[in-house]
C-alpha cells in the first residue's frame, strides 16, 4: 500500500506493508535494555529524595540507548540544609568500542552483543548486561569543574522556537534526517516538563548534551546497586 502527501508543492510517497511486520529481535533486546538499564527515573531507586533532572540520548530514528542521566540534590538518606545544596549524578552509559565515530554506535554495539546471547527472558537480559562492559558512574556536581555552572543555564533554555510559534513568510525550516535525540525531563514536583528532540542550539537537549560532556573527567564507579539487576526483578 502507497501512502502520499503533498507538502508545498512535493508530493511525498511513503511505501507501507499491509501486513504485519515480523519483530525485530533486535528492537525487542533494545526495548528489554532500555527499561531494564536505561530508566534514569530508576538510578537512585533505593534513596529517598527527589530528582532535579533527567538524561536518556537515543541514537537514530531507532532509539539505540547511549546513555542516561539522573541528577537529584546533594541529600539521599540524610536531611540536613547542606545537603540540600549539593547536587549528585548516575550515570548507565554503553560501552565504548574501538574507532567509535558517532555516540550512537556505544548504543547499536550494546544492542548487538546483548541480542547475540539470545537472552531468553528480561532476568537473563540483566546478567547478559554484566559481562559486556557497561558503565554504572556517579559524579558530584559541586566538586566537578564546570558542572554547576552549565546546570544552571539550564534556566534560558529554548525549548520552542519562535518560528514554531509564529513562522513569517521569510521563515527558513531545518531538515533534520535520523538525528541523535536526548529526551530530558525536569520532575519537579506540581512543574513538571518533558523535551525530546535533536541537538538543536539552545534547546534541552544541546544542553543536557554539553552537562554530559561536562561531567565525563569527574565520573567515578558508583557506589549503589546497578539499576538493572534492580528492575529485572519487576519483571519477573
Amino acid at each position: 500500500m502507497k501512502l502520499l502527501a503533498t507538502v508545498a508543492g512535493l508530493v511525498l510517497v511513503v511505501t507501507a506493508s499491509a501486513s504485519a511486520e515480523t519483530p525485530n529481535p533486535m528492537f525487542e533486546t533494545r526495548d528489554v535494555v532500555s527499561a531494564l538499564a536505561f530508566d534514569p527515573s530508576k538510578f537512585f531507586q533505593e534513596e529517598n529524595g527527589q530528582d532535579l533532572v533527567r538524561f536518556a540520548y537515543r541514537g537514530d530514528d531507532y532509539g539505540w540507548p547511549v546513555y542516561s542521566i539522573a541528577i537529584r540534590n546533594g541529600c539521599l538518606n540524610e536531611r540536613t540544609k547542606e545537603c540540600h545544596m549539593g547536587r549528585r549524578a548516575r550515570m548507565v552509559r554503553a560501552p565504548v568500542i574501538e574507532k567509535m565515530e558517532r555516540p550512537r554506535w556505544r548504543g547499536t554495539a550494546l544492542i548487538g552483543k546483548v541480542s547475540a546471547q539470545k537472552p531468553a527472558n528480561p532476568y537473563e537480559t540483566a546478567k547478559v548486561l554484566d559481562t559486556v562492559g557497561m558503565e554504572w558512574m556517579e559524579a558530584d556536581l559541586v566538586t566537578c569543574p564546570g558542572a554547576m555552572e552549565v546546570l544552571a543555564e539550564g534556566n534560558s533554555l529554548i525549548w520552542v522556537t519562535s518560528e514554531t510559534l509564529k513562522p513569517t513568510p521569510e521563515t527558513e525550516f531545518e531538515l533534520v534526517l535520523h538525528a541523535d535525540t536526548i529526551t530530558v525531563e525536569f520532575p519537579y514536583y506540581l512543574r513538571q516538563v518533558r523535551y525530546q528532540g535533536y541537538l538543536a542550539k539552545r534547546s534541552p537537549a544541546a544542553w543536557a548534551d554539553k552537562l554530559a560532556k561536562t561531567l565525563d573527567p569527574c565520573w567515578k564507579p558508583a557506589s549503589a546497586p546497578v539499576p538493572w539487576h534492580i528492575q529485572e526483578k519487576t519483571f519477573r
